[in-house]
């Protein structure tokens, strides 16, 4: 075993290190769960779904000590997986480690980096506020199954008009009118550019244009509803829904997502996911209505790095 005098390497693993540097990273994980989640991301890894060329070793003696991950993401973001140490590795590593991926995060022009934890990673967390993150809300992440979509398309006094490419202007503005006063995640607002968002949301999922939808009502748009699929899961998840302040309180939100599990319904899902700010009560009650549960809830942990 390494002593803890030994020199500190810290370095990109080599692709014979990933799978170790995976099973340190994901040690938040139930360890029955651990090693089929390192196994998935490795399959995945090699299909070219992402990269792990941006996963931290921390290494004294040839032994790896300690890992952490970060993988950039469309929209000027980054998903960070913070640093998880070895039995003994002094707590100094970790903020090396996470000081790294700081660094690579600026150089890549980031300008949001996230990190989601189970509410119980004290010790993660603690690591994070170190190293610049802080913790903005918590997430609550909601499931509907087939059994609670709509067999028959719902009727309403919405009208539901697919976007196009050529829409994008349109759509941008009408996304920043429904964040005015919006309970989730409000410390975001103006944090990037209304393209970056765009560009975030259209990389979530499987991006179909004719899956992003305008609210319309008496020939106006009173809000948006973006849709996506992760085919091999048959799961739709709503990637964001938002109606503008003054067409709030009419009962809209609940007519988009019955519309929305209804056209995941006829395209074969099993499963409708989303998340939610827990700070957002109307919301979480409204999607209870409709046949959502929570089965999920993270903390989430934010560093804004200068434009």
């Amino acid at each position: 075993m390494p002593a803890d005098n030994d020199p500190l390497c810290i370095d990109f693993v080599t692709s014979d290190q990933q799978a170790e540097a995976l099973k340190l990273v994901l040690m938040s994980c139930p360890a029955e769960q651990r090693l089929d989640q390192v196994r998935q991301l490795l399959a995945a890894s090699r299909r070219g779904q992402f990269s792990l060329e941006h996963l931290l070793g921390a290494s004294r003696g040839g032994k790896l000590v300690g890992a952490a991950w970060i993988t950039m993401q469309p929209g000027r973001t980054a998903a960070v997986w913070p640093p998880q140490l070895g039995p003994l590795e002094p707590a100094a590593t970790a903020d090396l480690l996470l000081a790294e991926l700081n660094k690579i995060a600026a150089e890549h022009g980031v300008r949001l980096a996230q990190a989601l934890l189970p509410a119980h990673d004290a010790q993660s967390a603690d690591i994070l506020a170190r190293g610049g993150f802080s913790h903005t809300a918590d997430l609550a992440f909601m499931v509907s199954s087939r059994t609670q979509f709509p067999t028959e398309q719902p009727v309403g006094v919405l009208e539901f008009v697919p976007y196009t490419l050529q829409d994008s202007v349109r759509m941008a503005n009408l996304i920043e009118q429904t964040y005015v006063d919006t309970l989730d995640c409000p410390e975001l607002n103006g944090v990037r550019t209304i393209n970056d968002v765009l560009d975030g949301y259209a990389a979530t999922g499987q991006f179909v244009p004719e899956r992003w939808f305008f609210i319309r009502h008496d020939l106006g748009d009173v809000g948006c509803l973006l849709l996506t699929e992760h085919p091999g899961e048959r799961q739709w998840k709503v990637v964001y829904v938002g109606i503008i302040p003054q067409a709030r309180g009419h009962g809209w939100g609940a007519e988009s997502i019955l519309h929305a599990q209804w056209a995941a319904g006829i395209a074969g899902a099993e499963r409708f996911v989303l998340d939610v700010d827990t700070r957002n009560h109307p919301a979480i009650r409204l999607y209870e209505q409709v046949g959502f549960t929570i089965w999920d809830q993270r903390a989430v942990l934010l560093r804004v790095f200068e434009s």
